[in-house]
């Protein structure tokens, strides 16, 4: 798993990236469902309620961000985290 964090436009963006099962193409737009998780991680033996994706997305809805997920099963997965933060300039010393 990999950790980013960056600045696009007036967004800052979180992007957590995996090589794991990916999730099925027609299982994407659901996945911030409550209680929903992909089919082919039911198969597996962790557990999980279905619950994080969905507090994630409705705490950048209400802060004006926003979420967005690539992902092609078999291969892993992108998420990503937008905080909309207009004109903030990001300096990194050293």
């Amino acid at each position: 798993m990999t950790l980013e964090l960056f600045k696009k436009n007036d967004n800052i963006v979180f992007e957590i990236k995996d090589t794991g099962i990916g999730i099925p193409k027609d299982e994407k737009e659901r996945l911030f469902s409550e209680f929903l998780r992909a089919s082919n991680a039911k198969t597996l033996s962790e557990s999980g309620t279905g619950l994080d994706l969905a507090i994630i997305k409705a705490h950048m809805e209400q802060h004006s961000g926003s979420t967005e997920i690539e992902s092609e099963e078999g291969k892993g997965a992108t998420f990503r985290i937008f905080l909309f933060f207009p004109r903030l300039i990001i300096e990194v010393s050293g």
